[in-house]
């Protein structure tokens, strides 16, 4: 049987990117807010989680020079496992290392379907 690793997400970018050099390659490390909503009117509640999400090299470049906190993004790539120890518990975290970034406008989105 076929393995497939792949995530699609689209949410809100977090905080201002963080750059890095690791081993010589660029990293943009940022998270993004993916809100879901559920009920309706007065039982309408929002859940958010939050990802961390790696652009390596070219897209890192891309990334650090147009994204911005609060812009809504569409990020697509694969998760990625990490395994720590932290005060003696083991820790298992997941990461989106991101092969394709877009930005959605919603001001063109609405000129758009008007």
């Amino acid at each position: 049987m076929a393995n497939f690793n792949q995530v699609t997400l689209i949410g809100h970018v977090g905080q201002e990117v963080k750059m890095k050099d690791v081993n010589g390659k660029k990293l943009a490390e940022f998270s993004i807010a993916v809100n879901e909503t559920y009920g309706k009117d007065e039982t309408k509640k929002t859940i958010t989680t939050w990802f961390n999400v790696d652009a390596w090299e070219g897209l890192a470049g891309i990334a650090s020079k147009l994204l911005k906190p609060g812009l809504n993004i569409l990020v697509q790539g694969k998760l990625k496992a990490d395994n720590y120890e932290k005060d003696n518990l083991k820790v298992k975290s997941f990461r989106v290392v991101a092969d394709t970034l877009q930005i959605f406008d919603p001001k063109k989105d609405e000129e758009e379907q008007a």
